[in-house]
C-alpha cells in the first residue's frame, strides 16, 4: 500500500516542488505505469451505466507510443501526442485512425476528457471519459 501511496503522491510533489528551470509537462505526468481505466462515462450529459467498461486500459509510454484494451478486450496500439495549447490528448491508432480528445480537468488520480462523435443524425453526440490510475482498483 505504502508503494502505491508513493506512485501517487510523486507527481504532485514534483509540480510543488519543481525548480523554476525545470517542471514536469502535462504529458509526463499523463504517463503512469500502471495505465488508466474508465471509471465513468457520460453521453451528452448523461451518465451511461448499462455498458461494462471494466475491460478498458490506456497505458500511454514517454516515448509517444501506446497500449490499449478496448471496452470489448480488444487489443490496439499506436502513437500518442499532447497539444499543450488547445489541451488535446491525441491518440494515433495503428488501424489508421485518429481519436482527439480534449483534456478537460487532469490531477494524477483522475482524467477527464472529451470527445465528439458525429451520428446520423443532425448533432453531434459529446462523449465525457472519466478515467482513474489502473493502480486505484
Amino acid at each position: 500500500m505504502r508503494q502505491y501511496l508513493l506512485i501517487l503522491l510523486v507527481p504532485v510533489l514534483l509540480l510543488l516542488s519543481c525548480e523554476p528551470e525545470y517542471c514536469p509537462e502535462k504529458k509526463e505526468l499523463l504517463v503512469n505505469e500502471f495505465g488508466w481505466k474508465i471509471d465513468e462515462v457520460f453521453v451528452d450529459g448523461i451518465k451511461v451505466t448499462d455498458t461494462d467498461f471494466s475491460a478498458y486500459r490506456l497505458t500511454l509510454s514517454l516515448d509517444n507510443t501506446f497500449e490499449m484494451t478496448t471496452v470489448n478486450g480488444f487489443p490496439d496500439e499506436g502513437d500518442w501526442t499532447y497539444e499543450e495549447q488547445e489541451d488535446f490528448l491525441v491518440l494515433f491508432l495503428e488501424s489508421f485512425r485518429e481519436e482527439r480528445y480534449r483534456v478537460i480537468r487532469f490531477t494524477p488520480r483522475r482524467l477527464e476528457m472529451e470527445t465528439e462523435v458525429d451520428s446520423d443524425k443532425s448533432n453531434a453526440v459529446e462523449f465525457l471519459y472519466v478515467l482513474v490510475p489502473v493502480l486505484l482498483e
